[in-house]
């Protein structure tokens, strides 16, 4: 998934963070080299999961793709966390609203809400993990099969020959049919 679209719709539309929003490749590296100021939100990619595919004969399958929001915002006023945790439940409705049901592309079903997490808490900050998933599936358009089938010769034409006549049949074709495609 390409985070890029979900980055810049909590942008437009979480006006919390200030577009104070950027991508990360995961949550251990953000402490060391996060220096945005707070409130701030960073989107990471998490695990996917895919089903069995649903065919033998054709393929699909359905995969299921995560994507987290960590919200970081100061802890200063309050050590406990009171007050971070009650910003952290206001950001919570501004990133629903931003992102839940969207369709974001094409391939992709709508975005669902999937659960959060505390991080990290100490006197400067609280680190909070939204998580979120879309669906999509993969079509025989995207594997080896489907590369293979647009490798093969158009479909022309079909002979069919048909022993009918005798039972059990003698061998001997009965009727024949010749059909030619139209392309």
């Amino acid at each position: 998934m390409k985070l890029t679209k979900i980055i810049d719709e909590i942008k437009a539309r979480c006006p919390t963070f200030e577009s104070r929003v950027s991508g990360a490749a995961e949550y251990a590296s953000l402490r060391s080299v996060s220096n945005m100021t707070v409130p701030a939100a960073y989107v990471i990619p998490l695990d996917d999961s895919a089903e069995k595919p649903l065919s033998n004969n054709v393929y699909r399958q359905n995969i299921t793709e995560g994507f987290a929001v960590i919200v970081v915002v100061s802890n200063t006023a309050d050590e406990r966390g009171q007050a971070a945790r009650n910003a952290v439940h206001d950001l919570r409705g501004e990133l629903w609203f931003a992102l839940l049901g969207w369709p974001f592309d094409d391939e992709y079903e709508r975005i669902e809400y999937t659960g959060a997490a505390l991080l990290n808490v100490d006197r400067a900050r609280l680190d909070f993990q939204f998580e979120f998933s879309a669906d999509f599936q993969i079509d025989e358009s995207l594997t080896r099969k489907g590369l293979n089938v647009e490798a093969l010769p158009a479909f022309e034409s079909m002979n069919i020959e048909l022993d009918h006549k005798d039972l059990p049949p003698d061998g001997n074709v009965d009727h024949q049919v010749e059909i030619t495609m139209d392309q």
